[in-house]
């Protein structure tokens, strides 16, 4: 889920509310809307649902610098540069 609020009051996702989560679903055009919506839209959402958890089941991760705030550049694309984090494989617990 991608939060595009403009409203800093609303970034704490906590205080978020079911009406308010559907209006940000609503106004989600990350794939594209109507007759151009992208072709793969729910095959990609689909992925990243199973795709993101088990990368944190398997993985732990952790920003190199945690004080230093990453840049976005906003285009066509947004990108964000200087995320920069260590991953490492979770041992596996002995049953």
């Amino acid at each position: 889920m991608v939060l595009t609020l403009t409203n800093p009051d609303q970034k704490d996702g906590s205080k978020a509310t079911p009406e308010s989560l559907r209006l940000m679903d609503g106004n989600d055009s990350s794939f594209g809307a109507g007759a151009r919506t992208c072709l793969r839209k729910n095959i990609s959402l689909l992925e990243m649902s199973r795709l993101v958890p088990q990368l944190y089941r398997q993985f732990d991760f952790e920003l190199t610098d945690p004080e230093k705030e990453w840049e976005l550049h906003d285009y066509w694309f947004v990108k964000q540069t200087g995320l920069i984090c260590k991953v490492k494989r979770r041992s596996k617990k002995s049953e």
